[in-house]
Parts: structure tokens; sequence; C-alpha cells
């Protein structure tokens, strides 16, 4: 949540600026840490944004879930850790709007959460069976050959729906 302050500084010079936090609390304590003494603090209501607003109408295709699958279980396997592994990935995505999914994603798990929790909270592009294998994958230990698994069991799906289209 971002909040709107307005402060004294240490050296009594009147400031304004934005600040992030998860509640007014904590706001108030990273500006008080930073030497600032507030005066006002008001939650900003973000508005619509036209790129997320565009991004949320388009689709994700199986073939990037598939993609995507294939590239976060060769990473996972070379040791690159869950986070840096979504990191690198969100960089090559194309799509908008798995993009954004695979950011909060990888912010949900700097936070503390699971991957399989996370991508939970994406059903537009992550279906229950996915993140109920990624659950089992993390429970195992064998998250790699899941997220392969997943990846030929989505990518057959992808060659059949060619194949009846191309009949």
């Amino acid at each position: 949540m971002d909040f709107a302050y307005t402060a004294y500084t240490e050296d009594r010079k009147l400031v304004r600026g934005k600040v992030s936090a998860n509640n007014e609390d904590a706001a108030n304590e990273l500006l008080a840490y930073g030497g600032y003494k507030v005066i006002s603090l008001k939650s900003v209501v973000p508005l619509i944004n036209k790129e997320k607003l565009l991004a949320s109408f388009t689709r994700i295709k199986p073939a990037e879930i598939v993609m995507f699958s294939r590239q976060m279980a060769l990473l996972l396997e070379a040791g690159t850790d869950i986070v840096a592994s979504l990191d690198l990935l969100q960089e090559q995505i194309d799509n908008q709007t798995l993009r954004g999914i695979i950011a909060e994603v990888a912010s949900d798990i700097r936070t503390g959460s699971s991957l399989s929790v996370a991508l939970s909270k994406h059903p537009r592009a992550f279906s229950p069976m996915y993140y109920r294998a990624i659950a089992a994958g993390e429970q195992g230990g064998n998250l790699e050959v899941v997220l392969t698994q997943m990846a030929e069991h989505i990518g057959k799906g992808v060659a059949t729906e060619k194949q009846i289209k191309g009949a």
C-alpha cells in the first residue's frame, strides 16, 4: 500500500513524498526510522493503470505455461533458487499478463509463501491440477521433475488441440 506523506527532516526542512508499507503504522515507523517527523500521512488510492487493464484481457496460452515450466525446471536443476529463477524468467516473457503474474508470484515467495500457494492465486494462468502438482513436488523434494512433467502434460494437450484444429 502506498502512502503520501508530509514531514520535517532532522534539519527542519519540509518534505513531501510517497512511501510503501503494509499499513499506516508501518509507514510511520519507516519514516521515523529515516529521521522524518511526520505531519500528515494518507493512503494513496492508485488510479487504473492502462497497461495493467489491457494486460488483464490478454490471454495466457498453454504453450506459454509449457515454456515457463520447462525453463523453470532447467533453472532449478542448475541450482538457481526459486525467486532468482522467477526473476530471470520474468525478464524473458513477452506476454505482459504472464510477466505480471510471475512478478507477483516472486513477490509472494519473498514474503514467505510457497510456490504452489503463490501460483494458486492466479487461476487464469495456473490450473488447480498444476499448482497441486507443484505442491506435491515441493513436499517430495522433486519440484524440477514435477515442472518437467507438467510441461509435457500441457504440451501434449497443445499438440492434440493443434491436430484437432488441423483436421
